[in-house]
């Protein structure tokens, strides 16, 4: 089916040094999220996460940045229980580029040209519902406040909350990038996306890493595969990975070294859509680069 078009990746807030907290102005932090609690509100089953208790129009869930960022996108829904559910779309969110606790620094309004996600939960409602916000460039905290009401608030609940960004210029010089090797090495901007695949089928795409650094040369690089299978029952991988475009298929690889500005060779990267009766449900598989040492 067609999808809303990405601008930008998928930040793995839960990985990537973020700390996500629950704020009220009036008495301060309330909750820090667990990273069992982040990977959950960053994965795409709506499992809910309890909040605690207090009045949202004093309060906003807060995200920490490690370093400047912008962003381009946005899906979350909240609830409340009272009697029966209801959910809820952000109402508002801001950006701060020099805030140090959520209260504090300088704090913009982000500009949503189309308006907030709506309140679906349905299966793919995160790949068709997220809404695109400008304006949030070099931000080092973001902070989303949803509707709210003071009777129902201490059974509210967050289901998913996404963000789409990139670093900002200038920030993390040493990194290594994902580039498209069917794109003349180009940078990847927007998630790698395998379209729609018939039940039973594979297909494959081919990416390389390269050393972004001018001075330091990356050693011991691993390259895995997160999330890699659908739900139980499934037992086989949906997403793997090997340096030949064959079996064995696997979840980790590892590229011994690249010099400053090398790329490696191409990662081949396959799809699999498993036959039925397994279920098929839009799914997203990270692929992680972690660095043994810089030197």
């Amino acid at each position: 089916m067609p999808y809303t078009p990405y601008l930008d990746c998928a930040m793995p807030y839960h990985l990537d040094g973020t700390v996500v907290k629950q704020i009220d102005a009036t008495v301060g932090v309330v909750k820090t999220f667990t990273p069992t609690e982040m990977l959950e509100a960053n994965d795409e089953d709506y499992i809910a996460i309890d909040l605690a208790g207090y009045n949202f129009a004093n309060g906003w869930i807060i995200f920490f940045f490690p370093e400047l960022v912008d962003i381009t996108q946005i899906f979350a829904i909240s609830s409340f229980v009272y009697g029966a559910q209801a959910y809820d779309v952000p109402c508002s969110i801001e950006w701060s580029p020099d805030s140090t606790n959520g209260l504090d620094g300088t704090w913009n309004d982000a500009t949503m040209p189309n308006g907030y996600n709506s309140n679906s939960v349905q299966l793919d409602a995160w790949r068709t519902g997220f809404k695109a916000m400008t304006g949030v460039t070099g931000a080092i905290a973001l902070r989303v406040r949803f509707y709210g009401h003071p009777a129902y608030e201490a059974w509210r609940k967050l289901h998913i909350l996404h963000l789409y960004g990139h670093k900002h210029a200038g920030e993390t010089p040493n990194d290594i990038l994902f580039l498209d090797a069917l794109n003349g090495d180009a940078e990847f901007a927007i998630p790698l996306d395998f379209g729609d695949i018939p039940s039973g089928t594979s297909i494959h795409k081919q990416i390389k890493l390269k050393n972004v650094s001018l001075t330091l040369t990356a050693n011991n690089i691993t390259v895995t595969v997160l999330d890699p299978a659908d739900p139980p029952p499934q037992t086989g991988d949906t997403i793997r990975i090997n340096f030949t475009d064959a079996d064995p298929w696997n979840t980790t690889e590892t590229v011994v070294i690249l010099a400053p500005g090398a790329k490696s060779a191409i990662i081949y990267v396959k799809c699999e859509a498993h036959a039925p009766p397994t279920a098929l449900g839009p799914d997203r598989a990270p692929i992680k680069v972690q660095v043994g040492a810089w030197t």
